[in-house]
């Protein structure tokens, strides 16, 4: 695992590009991964809502997955995942989380037609709504938040996300 991982990061060097987290393939977390990328000076994994935690290894959660995997791959719908959006907002706004990212979990090369026509309209929708953040990778569990609300998203969210 390690060698596959570090002959990534050559690769992505050789590009002129510095890796700053990683994200496994099919958001399988193998136990012995966030060890692999503590050895290998990579700070911050991002995955699925479920992993627990590695010391030395900062996490970014992917909790919004757009697809259903029953039945084979295919969008999971409008009024699934929007529903978690808000339910996601909603934590942070009950809990102060603010600054807590929100990883929306895409699988670009499965993606079919609905989940980039509902990315084509959400994304706009968003960037109206929401301005866009980086986050600093180097210590994830303070970073600030990725999007910062400019005003209510519902009538359920009238406190401003804004920190």
């Amino acid at each position: 695992m390690r060698a596959r991982i570090s002959g990534g990061q050559v690769r992505l060097l050789e590009a002129g590009l510095t890796p700053r987290f990683y994200t496994p393939p099919w958001n399988a977390i193998d136990p012995g991964l966030p060890v692999a990328l503590a050895q290998l000076g990579v700070p911050v994994l991002s995955a699925g809502a479920t992993w627990i935690g590695q010391p030395g290894v900062h996490y970014l959660s992917a909790e919004i997955d757009l697809l259903s995997w029953k039945r084979g791959q295919r969008f999971k719908g409008t009024l699934r995942v929007l529903p978690a959006l808000r339910r996601a907002l909603a934590v942070r706004r009950v809990t102060g989380a603010y600054g807590r990212p929100i990883g929306l979990l895409t699988h670009h090369l499965v993606h079919d037609a609905a989940t980039w026509r509902f990315l084509d309209l959400a994304l706009p929708w968003l960037d109206r709504r929401f301005e866009w953040v980086g986050v600093d990778v180097s210590d994830a569990a303070t970073s600030r938040q990725v999007i910062r609300a400019e005003g209510p998203v519902s009538a359920g969210m009238a406190k401003p996300l804004a920190v």
